[in-house]
């Protein structure tokens, strides 16, 4: 008995001291600490939680987001990189880029929420840093400076090998991400997302605190505080076997051409009537179904968040589909009625992603409301918009007795 008890002990030693590690990890002997609480910057409220991994669903997928490349925490970079810094001197020309020669006070940054987004219609990440000077911190011409790397970039570009660039908005004429995002002297948010579900991807950025020029002042040099930041997210999807529902999902993209560009406040009206396929299935049985006409209208909303993001809302319109032939029994030229729907579009780069409610006849004699979702995408030279061939459409009650249900705010988080 006594050489047990003394092993026991032994192992509680063992611990506490792995506690204690982990406590002084995360104190005073790092730059870059937890210090979760929420906090509403930017007119954005910040759910303050630690969230590693949200599981979700679309259709007959089973999906994960999970932050990455460190699920427990963003990982400190000691300095700046020959190539983080050969990135920055390519985008921003004339510019110089060089690392402190001090580094910052312990627990100058601290991260105030690092929460893994995964539903249907988007993935991604919510983070959001702070800095808190002490004693010979600098206060004076204070920015964020961000490179990312992701599988799936903005701007159109869609999936693809790896890329990597500096993170700022649009027209802006700095390196800073503070010039065009949600971010000041004191506080970086930043909610990199995609609404295309269904698909594999990964998102990685390196963060650091600067001092140079005030915008405005044109080019000089920027000084990287040390150290910085990396953090990001990544999500994946398998399907599953055994489904034992009916479910719809489309066989190739869809283009369409619009009768007005959609904007703020107007409307997204897509009409097609080129044929286009539905495969029907269920469990291993699957039928074409052709869908000779296609009209969804969309509200768009006024309001544009710092994201360029504005919601769509208020679907409705009409699905007419052709003569079909599932399991030995024919099925008949059919409308179907879209009921309702919702979704979001980034007014600049053109990324969609909808969810909309069809009234439909199914081969067993029913009639159910199905949920399609998925993404689209606007060609703004073009003025035709690309409904992708991930959409799918699945009635709601399966859908909710087999998604994984989080208990918290993504509403909050996404609307």
């Amino acid at each position: 008995m006594k050489k047990k008890t003394l092993f026991h002990k032994q192992k509680l030693l063992l611990l506490m001291s792995c506690i204690g590690l982990i406590v002084m990890f995360f104190s005073s002997c790092h730059v870059v600490v937890p210090s979760y609480a929420p906090a509403t910057e930017f007119g954005y409220a910040l759910s303050g939680d630690y969230d590693p991994q949200e599981p979700y669903s679309v259709g007959v997928l089973q999906c994960k987001t999970e932050l990455y490349p460190n699920i427990i925490f963003p990982t400190e970079d000691a300095s700046a990189s020959a190539a983080y810094l050969g990135t920055l001197n390519a985008a921003f020309p004339g510019w110089t880029f060089v690392n402190s020669a001090t580094g910052l006070s312990d627990d100058a940054i601290e991260i105030k929420t690092y929460d893994a987004i995964g539903t249907s219609t988007r993935v991604g990440v919510w983070i959001h840093a702070r800095y808190v000077p002490h004693d010979s911190d600098p206060t004076d011409s204070i920015h964020w400076v961000q490179i990312l790397t992701t599988n799936h970039g903005l701007g159109g570009t869609g999936h693809g090998p790896s890329a990597t660039y500096v993170d700022v908005a649009s027209g802006t004429t700095t390196p800073y991400y503070d010039e065009g995002y949600a971010a000041d002297s004191r506080d970086l948010i930043d909610r990199p997302s995609r609404s295309d579900a269904s698909l594999d991807h990964t998102w990685e950025a390196t963060t650091f605190l600067a001092t140079g020029p005030d915008v405005g002042a044109g080019a000089g040099t920027v000084t990287l505080l040390s150290p910085g930041f990396t953090w990001g997210w990544k999500n994946t999807c398998v399907a599953t076997d055994g489904l034992m529902e009916y479910y719809y999902y489309q066989e190739e993209p869809e283009k369409v051409e619009l009768a007005e560009k959609p904007e703020p406040g107007g409307k997204l009206h897509l009409i097609s009537e080129s044929p286009v396929n539905l495969i029907l299935g269920k469990e291993q049985k699957k039928a074409t179904v052709p869908v000779i006409y296609k009209e969804i209208q969309f509200t768009i909303d006024k309001k544009v968040d710092p994201w360029k993001t504005v919601v769509i809302k208020n679907g409705k319109g009409v699905i007419k589909t052709g003569q079909f032939e599932f399991e030995g029994k024919k099925m008949p030229p059919a409308e179907a009625e879209i009921v309702g729907g919702n979704g979001y579009m980034n007014v600049e780069t053109g990324e969609t992603s909808m969810e909309y409610f069809v009234t439909l006849q199914l081969p067993d004699g029913t009639t159910k409301k199905l949920v399609f979702t998925g993404t689209g995408q606007y060609d703004i030279e073009k003025n035709t918009f690309t409904v992708n061939s991930n959409i799918i459409g699945i009635s709601e009650e399966f859908r909710k007795s087999n998604v994984p249900v989080d208990t918290k705010k993504d509403k909050e988080k996404i609307n």
